[in-house]
């Protein structure tokens, strides 16, 4: 995938890419079991809809990572600002109900904040949020995980010896 100066394609190494978020729509083969496709096709709609206005004004980008399973990629954003910008869309997906006498959509999140470095794959990154989102279903669904990797400051090192 590529966009606005930014390369994810696989295999290629992460240029500025830092956040990363896997959200999946819960119970969304029950959706599809019982109130038909029709019922499902229109959840990933809305799920879609919800999300992409939620995180394209706030400069992050959408995308399909299959099924029912999407991926939010930020750049440059403290973990407090991409934990609000995923709340604020898990508020505004419950409002929306697919049909008639049918429960309102929830998702579950995992939120993986890191700084990449030189040589960083973007699969590991993906990996990491993935793992956190099935946290999330595993804690009762409808909520997010969120995990930050802190950089490590070496010390600076001159030719002559410690700095």
């Amino acid at each position: 995938l590529e966009a606005e100066g930014w390369n994810y394609s696989s295999g290629n190494n992460i240029s500025r890419v830092s956040k990363k978020d896997v959200l999946i729509v819960d119970d969304f083969k029950k959706f599809n079991d019982v109130y038909g496709h029709k019922i499902g096709d229109e959840v990933l709609k809305n799920t879609v809809a919800v999300f992409r206005k939620e995180i394209e004004e706030n400069g992050g980008m959408l995308f399909r990572y299959g099924g029912e399973e999407f991926m939010a990629i930020f750049s440059n954003m403290e973990m407090n600002e991409v934990c609000s910008i995923m709340e604020k869309g898990q508020s505004v997906l419950k409002t929306i109900k697919p049909g008639e006498d049918i429960k309102p959509v929830t998702v579950s999140i995992g939120i993986y904040t890191a700084t990449p470095s030189l040589g960083d794959r973007i699969e590991n990154f993906f990996s990491q949020a993935d793992k956190l989102m099935y946290k999330s279903k595993a804690k009762g669904k409808d909520c997010y995980t969120a995990k930050e990797k802190k950089e490590v400051k070496l010390k600076d090192y001159d030719i002559g010896g410690y700095k």
